[in-house]
């Protein structure tokens, strides 16, 4: 049978990672869409996506896999290994989060309370959203690859200061874009790592124990099944 023969164990594990993967972004889209309605404030990614969009007169998704090419660019000029999940992450959760928009299921909300509860539960989503998909262990994102990219060159300095550094750039260069900074901004940098941390506790997941596929290391992997085939 094509299941147990080298290949076909190769294609099938390869096939339920990328639809694993999948379903992660599409959480992540989702949660990104969420903080979006709330309207109150941007995290810096997306402060810096909608800048983009408003000057360059495209839809917000467009914007946002601009960014990621751009990144993961600088990924590989960093030397960062990138895998098929990082190219998934780079395309899909800008056009899922464009086709939220474009079905937009969820009223524009009214007052600060209702937004604020909107945007904490996209965080929430986008927490389990990055748990899903980083159990397929297909690659970490663009961003996440460059923050680590970064703290190799800087190693005097934490991961978290240098992403903590990052984020500050992309913020500064939304803000200078027009992207919408406001209180929502600060619910993104105060509660984004404890939401984060909180999920992956209490689904006892641990990120630093995922042991990541790199594009080299599927092209062996591809290679050592189809030369046993």
């Amino acid at each position: 049978m094509v299941s147990t023969s080298p290949m076909g164990r190769f294609l099938l594990d390869h096939l339920r990672r990328m639809l694993l993967a999948s379903a992660g972004l599409a959480l992540f889209a989702v949660g990104t869409y969420l903080q979006l309605k709330a309207a109150i404030g941007y995290a810096p990614w997306q402060a810096l996506h909608e800048g983009l969009a408003r000057h360059l007169s495209m839809s917000y998704g467009n914007a946002s896999i601009l960014v990621s090419i751009a990144v993961v660019a600088a990924d590989l000029l960093l030397r960062e290994p990138i895998g098929i999940g990082t190219i998934m992450d780079s395309l899909l959760v800008g056009w899922l989060t464009d086709l939220c928009l474009w079905l937009d299921p969820i009223p524009d909300q009214r007052g600060w309370a209702a937004p604020a509860l909107l945007l904490v539960a996209g965080l929430f989503v986008m927490a389990f959203g990055q748990y899903v998909y980083m159990t397929a262990a297909l690659s970490c994102g663009p961003r996440d690859a460059l923050s680590v990219a970064l703290a190799r060159r800087f190693p005097k300095l934490s991961i978290g200061t240098v992403t903590a550094a990052t984020l500050a750039l992309v913020l500064l260069a939304g803000w200078l874009l027009g992207g919408s900074i406001g209180f929502g901004t600060l619910i993104h940098l105060v509660a984004t790592g404890p939401i984060i941390d909180l999920v992956f506790r209490l689904l006892r997941f641990d990120p630093r124990s995922v042991q990541h596929e790199g594009l080299v290391q599927t092209f062996r992997a591809f290679s050592r099944a189809h030369a046993a085939a």
